[in-house]
């Protein structure tokens, strides 16, 4: 049985953790064995995160370095920090919300533009799908997607591009692990994976609902 070796990155209060433990959730109940790791104690007081997830048979929950299969960033230069532990031909979510990291303002390090990293992606042998900060409103919907929810949209386009577990154990997940906005989650879910599906089949009609 095929293991799928998942990165998770994002800084702050972005919800990486909360992600991770949305897919945990899912993978649980479609009777997958799953095994995460955090490492987002830091992304607290504002500086990066990084979780693992490894969906399959795996003897550790850390994802050995050359052998990520999916990366899924919810801040445009956070994927850069995962390619050392990307393998060839992985794929490469990323989200083109822009957020100078703390130590980069500090150190007055340069912040790259969606081109460069596009290249670096593409130098490493890892195909860049980008994601808007916003997708178009659902119809019937006024509020475009995204905004706050960034890790409920990235979740919505990673899984329906990769349709690597069911849409309806997902959405269980998140509303119990979020119940207090269970009806905008759902949208925002729906929205990234309308988005992922029309990503994969070429359908742009998709994207808008």
């Amino acid at each position: 049985m095929k293991t799928t070796n998942i990165i998770l990155l994002g800084i702050g209060g972005q919800g990486t953790l909360t992600m991770m433990e949305m897919l945990a959730m899912a993978a649980e109940a479609a009777g997958e064995e799953v095994r995460v790791l955090s490492r987002v104690s830091l992304a607290r007081l504002g500086g990066s995160g990084m979780c693992h997830v490894r969906l399959g048979p795996a003897a550790s929950p850390a994802i050995p370095t050359g052998e990520a299969h999916i990366l899924i960033a919810l801040e445009l230069s956070e994927v850069l920090r995962a390619l050392p532990v990307a393998s060839q031909g992985a794929l490469a979510f990323t989200s083109l919300y822009r957020r100078l990291p703390v130590a980069a303002g500090v150190n007055g390090l340069h912040y790259p533009t969606p081109e460069e990293v596009e290249r670096a992606l593409q130098e490493a042998g890892v195909t860049a799908i980008f994601v808007p900060e916003l997708l178009p409103p659902s119809p019937g919907e006024t509020e475009q997607a995204g905004d706050s929810r960034v890790n409920i949209l990235m979740l919505g386009v990673f899984a329906g591009y990769t349709n690597l577990l069911p849409r309806a154990l997902l959405e269980q997940a998140i509303e119990q692990r979020l119940p207090r906005f269970a009806a905008e989650n759902a949208r925002t879910f729906a929205a990234g994976w309308n988005y992922g599906v029309a990503l994969l089949t070429g359908d742009p009609s998709l994207r808008s609902g």
